[in-house]
């Protein structure tokens, strides 16, 4: 799933996500150019795995249409990827909403102290 995360990480703005981000927001987004291109050596390089590893991993994701090859060998999110990982993304991104309001809930009581 880390290649997959750092797959769907490159589709994000390149500045900073807005406050309130949700998954109805990322698909509004959908048709923008976010994208840095990622090609097996650089998603090898990101992560740290092994690039024969990332291949192999790579493969079993393109034959479950989760990711795909553009012309220039970049992986990107397929549409099944989208489909199907759609509930957990939508969890992950609550979770995440989550934890960041509990940091800045502790950030203001470190402040009124």
């Amino acid at each position: 799933m880390l290649i997959l995360a750092v797959i769907g990480a490159a589709l994000l703005p390149k500045d900073e996500l807005p406050k309130s981000f949700t998954y109805a927001d990322l698909l509004a987004h959908r048709n923008i150019d976010f994208r840095r291109p990622l090609n097996t050596h650089s998603i090898s390089q990101i992560t740290g795995i092994p690039r024969e590893s990332v291949r192999r991993k790579l493969a079993k994701m393109e034959a479950k249409s989760w990711i795909t090859r553009d012309e220039n060998g970049f992986w990107e999110i397929g549409e099944r990827g989208s489909e199907d990982l759609r509930p957990m993304t939508e969890l992950s991104i609550g979770y995440i909403a989550n934890l960041a309001e509990g940091i800045e809930l502790v950030r203001a009581g470190m402040t009124t102290r």
